[in-house]
């Protein structure tokens, strides 16, 4: 039997390769021996999205788990986010999902909590291996039982929690604005928190891909690539909205667009939210943002007298930050975001929404104002960041390819970061990065320039470089 890939949160793979539903009741075995030993007996909550076998498998996990002595809760096709709340809600300890986020159709996964939400560190990742490794697994003497839990209590709890991280005034005059918001769950599992949180706040709510499909309609449920948010652009594009918000396939990334239908990078989005934590809220901490994000972060810490905390791809990296309190805000560059006053330090899209919200309504600006006016103080630099299908042999010196290309498009490395593939340093708001995939296989690129042009003419240099990688054959 296949082990499932451990990648930047959970463990994945394609549907009747590595992703099959006995590889998943194993691994649930692992995870649920784990979470005993780190949290003591308790209830376990088990989850799914609506991808194909997610529910077949959450259905043979419950039964192997009770088999085998746990207690478990179900709660059904939930959002992450939602899930990942529940667990102080329901009293677990905590849970898994059959999920692959934002991964194709053709993708399943595990991804792990604990209580009260957290996502598993790398040493809790190996951990859950080694136990399945060394064939740890315990069956204890008495079986275990199951029960369900309504699915309308955990994602309506989640979104009505999120309400008060305002002032009762507050959110009454974010509910006075009747705000035009349009939400592309892409078909995923977000949709219903999303509909019950914004009609809470009495916005006048636009839903497209509200209906699940384990095909994503032919679309990749992940709102960070172009192509998932053509439908919602050409909406924007067309009709008029305030607030425009694209949410991945499991519901724990948010993407945000302008009244224009603009995106709105990620880090650009942590800088308004950050700014309104420190200066408004007065919230102690810094901001822990990972390897790829933008470097406008670093200006906003320096100016702010915060600490900017860099880590990895995936959550679970930065998490601790917020856990110890270290910072008060995390996330990166694909739309992620949890806080450290959140019940569950995890990825908390709806906390993102509701601050961006209110943000604007008390500057009395529209998103795109509000951008605009982060760059006036912190500056702008154009970043773009993209997936290239070439794995690199296993003996191939990426560091060395890397320097090479840097001094070949005209520039000196003055440093070079290695935590996360290699991030070529080339002044204070100029790098290049490139990681390898941790799911999907290929590489990820990113970059940030002074200028425009400048950007499209190293994509266009770094695009065709990768040619001249010897690949690795599958």
């Amino acid at each position: 039997m296949s082990m499932l890939k451990k990648g930047a949160d959970g463990w994945r793979g394609i549907i009747g390769e590595r992703f099959s539903i006995p590889a998943a009741v194993h691994l649930s075995q692992g995870i649920a021996q784990f979470l005993t030993e780190k949290k003591g007996e308790g209830t376990l909550l088990i989850s799914h999205d609506a991808r194909l076998q997610s529910k077949a498998a959450a259905d043979a996990i419950i039964k192997s788990l009770v088999e085998t002595g746990y207690q478990v809760a179900y709660g059904g096709m939930q959002s992450t986010p939602a899930t990942s709340q529940a667990l102080t809600q329901e009293n677990c300890i905590g849970a898994i999902l059959i999920t692959a986020s934002h991964n194709a159709f053709y993708w399943n996964g595990i991804k792990v909590k604990i209580s009260p939400g957290m996502p598993p560190t790398r040493d809790d990742e190996e951990r859950i291996e080694k136990i399945l490794a060394a064939g740890e697994i315990v069956v204890k003497q008495q079986k275990g039982s199951a029960h369900s839990i309504e699915r309308k209590k955990i994602y309506e709890g989640y979104a009505s929690r999120i309400l008060k991280v305002l002032s009762p005034d507050q959110i009454e005059e974010i509910r006075k604005r009747k705000y035009k918001v349009i939400v592309d769950a892409l078909h995923g599992v977000s949709a219903d928190a999303f509909s019950a949180f914004f009609h809470f706040l009495g916005c006048e709510l636009t839903v497209l891909g509200g209906e699940t499909d384990p095909l994503f309609s032919g679309m990749l449920p992940d709102p960070m690539n172009p192509k998932s948010r053509k439908r919602i652009v050409t909406r924007m594009q067309n009709e008029h909205f305030d607030f425009g918000f694209v949410s991945d396939g499991d519901g724990d990334r948010l993407c945000v667009l302008d009244e224009k239908g603009n995106f709105v990078w990620p880090h650009d989005v942590l800088g308004l939210l950050f700014e309104e934590l420190v200066q408004s809220r007065q919230e102690k901490g810094g901001m822990a943002v990972t390897g790829p994000t933008g470097s406008i972060t670093q200006r906003i810490c320096k100016t702010l007298q915060r600490k900017h905390f860099k880590t990895p791809v995936g959550f679970k990296h930065v998490s601790p930050y917020l856990q110890s309190k270290e910072a008060v805000i995390a996330g990166g560059a694909v739309g992620e975001t949890g806080y450290s006053f959140s019940k569950n330090i995890d990825r908390d899209p709806l906390t993102s929404a509701l601050l961006l919200l209110h943000i604007c309504l008390k500057h009395k600006k529209s998103v795109s104002q509000m951008v605009e006016s982060l760059h006036v103080r912190y500056g702008h630099s154009e970043y773009k960041q993209w997936t290239v299908s070439t794995t690199p042999k296993a003996d191939f010196d990426l560091k060395e390819f890397g320097i090479r290309m840097v001094e070949d498009l005209g520039y000196k490395v003055r440093e070079i970061l290695d935590f996360d593939g290699y991030q070529f340093i080339i002044d204070d708001t100029a790098w290049i990065l490139v990681r390898l995939a941790t799911t999907e296989g290929g590489m990820r690129i990113y970059a940030e320039m002074h200028d425009a042009k400048e950007l499209e003419r190293i994509f266009a240099f770094i695009s065709n470089a990768m040619h001249s990688i010897p690949e690795e054959k599958a």
